[in-house]
């Protein structure tokens, strides 16, 4: 039998539960139109796809629980506004799976805490939440995954986690990640796709080391990026994507730490020039590497501001992209002609 809950200890746990005459799930009726579904290997979980505040709340409140640490909480498609204090009782669970609750507004910190030391997933996406406890972030300490996306929220504070490896935040209305001491070290994943971003903390990823993949397209964080808005520190960095933030113009220093691996995706912004000061760096950080630079869909003239570019088709096959007037691939582009005219 495969698992980790070593099959002596699952038939104390078993003889246990029957010497003291403890029930592993409460009465059904109880926690009614929701269900308890215990499993194999001292698996708990726990479901719902009906039910109002009120029944949640008692069926977690009221009912006899003789044993509190569950699996999965799977709650789906309710009608529910939100996750009041005290919502699950004392009763704890690794996974928690909120998803498609549409009006689901708001998550009381007191419903979560129970959870504190034993979840390690949250699954809080496709509803309406504009408010999260994100405060006590720092106190989950198994959490490895919150995902949030398509929702409401329209402001992030600073977070800290020392577990968290992937935050998906995309698809929310977000204008606003607050200023400070961000400290997520552990993150390999961060999405922030899709939301209304027009800025970053400056140094919001300088201490993910971390990181592989950072994705923030679809928002609007041109026309400039600034000196040292994405100053990243991991080297497993694999992917950085700003597609389709209106950006014309790159800061020298707005965004280092690539690797020879990574994949920064600029494509359908605004570009008009390749500064050397700015994309140079850029193109030699990925030269020895599967890395490449995605500028497709931006409107370059290809004038002699590209010589340094075309010149060097050690660079120039590193980068995808086209003149705007003659649809030229810019690696197609002949370096004798820029030598001629622009040398």
């Amino acid at each position: 039998m495969k698992s980790g809950f070593p099959i002596t200890t699952w038939l104390l746990f078993l003889f246990t539960v029957g010497s003291r005459g403890l029930n592993l799930c409460p009465p059904y009726d109880e926690i009614l139109p929701c269900g308890c579904y215990p499993h194999a290997i001292a698996s708990i979980d726990f479901l719902c796809y009906d039910g109002t505040e009120s029944e949640i709340h008692l069926a977690f409140n009221n009912a006899t629980w003789d044993v509190t640490e569950l699996r999965f909480l799977t709650m789906n498609g309710l009608s529910i506004e939100k996750l009041p204090e005290g919502a699950f009782g004392d009763v704890s669970f690794q996974e928690m799976r909120l998803q498609y609750n549409e009006v689901l507004a708001s998550v009381h910190a007191t419903a979560l805490l129970p959870s504190k030391n034993r979840l390690v997933k949250i699954f809080l996406d496709y509803g309406n939440v504009n408010a999260f406890p994100f405060d006590i972030l720092p106190e989950m300490t198994a959490l490895k995954e919150l995902k949030m996306g398509f929702n409401s929220l329209t402001e992030v504070p600073v977070l800290r986690s020392n577990s968290l490896e992937i935050l998906d935040l995309a698809f929310n209305r977000i204008r606003s990640l607050k200023e400070g001491a961000w400290s997520l070290p552990n993150l390999t994943t961060f999405r922030l796709l899709g939301n209304e971003l027009m800025t970053l903390p400056e140094g919001i990823v300088s201490n993910m080391e971390r990181l592989v993949s950072f994705e923030c397209q679809m928002n609007r964080l041109g026309p400039t990026l600034p000196k040292d808005l994405l100053n990243f520190a991991s080297s497993t960095l694999n992917l950085i994507h700003l597609a389709g933030n209106g950006i014309s113009r790159l800061e020298p220093g707005a965004i280092t730490g690539l690797q020879v691996n990574t994949t920064m995706c600029l494509h359908q912004n605004s570009f008009e020039l390749l500064d050397e000061a700015s994309f140079r760096p850029i193109v030699e950080s990925i030269l020895s590497g599967s890395g490449y630079l995605d500028l497709n869909g931006n409107p370059f003239t290809c004038d002699c501001d590209l010589a340094w570019l075309v010149i060097n088709e050690g660079l120039r096959f590193e980068v995808n992209g086209f003149c705007r007037d003659n649809e030229i691939p810019l690696r197609d582009l002949d370096p004798e002609e820029y030598i001629q005219l622009c040398t």
